[in-house]
């Protein structure tokens, strides 16, 4: 690579508001260029990496190597963790689930059972259970599918964070 001039670009990212640079230059020790981005940002690196490196100058092969410590610092402590209780409140709403309608199968019997028996105060305390049950069972599924919203919210950023680190390079790096 012939000896040019060293690029250095500073802007402001209009998504937040925050500084980004972008700096390149020439190693004619391994006859190549350093491109640097430094921007607090995973997804405006991922973004310059794709529209500059790979689309604009058409480099097929781009190594890189990134650090990005706030966003893995929240990746473990809000997305991960975030994940790990969804999973373990999906349990525990399936084990309420499962009760209510064990529940509600059992004061059905009983309240069947008094029907045939012209026990009506038995039958209207059991049927009283049953609705009670009833709306313990849509209570909890209600919880349950909340649960599973924000799940699916959390794992939609895990997967965008996943999505901006793979666009962090081009090709078989």
């Amino acid at each position: 690579m012939k000896e040019g001039p060293n690029i250095c670009l500073k802007a402001v990212n209009l998504r937040d508001g925050k500084p980004v640079s972008i700096s390149i230059k020439n190693d004619e020790t391994q006859n190549s260029s350093i491109i640097t981005i430094n921007t607090p940002s995973m997804e405006l690196a991922s973004d310059i990496v794709q529209d500059l490196v790979a689309d604009f100058l058409s480099i097929r092969e781009f190594r890189s190597s990134a650090s990005f410590p706030q966003e893995m610092s929240r990746l473990n402590s809000e997305i991960l963790e975030k994940i790990e209780e969804s999973n373990q409140l999906k349990t525990h709403f399936a084990a309420n689930i499962s009760e209510s309608i064990q529940n509600l199968k059992v004061s059905v019997v009983k309240a069947e059972a008094s029907l045939i028996i012209n026990d009506v105060e038995n039958m209207r305390k059991n049927y009283a259970m049953v609705q009670q049950e009833n709306g313990t069972l849509v209570g909890e599924y209600i919880k349950r599918a909340n649960n599973h919203q924000d799940l699916v919210a959390t794992l939609k950023e895990l997967n965008a964070m996943i999505r901006y680190a793979s666009n962090l390079r081009i090709g078989k790096a």
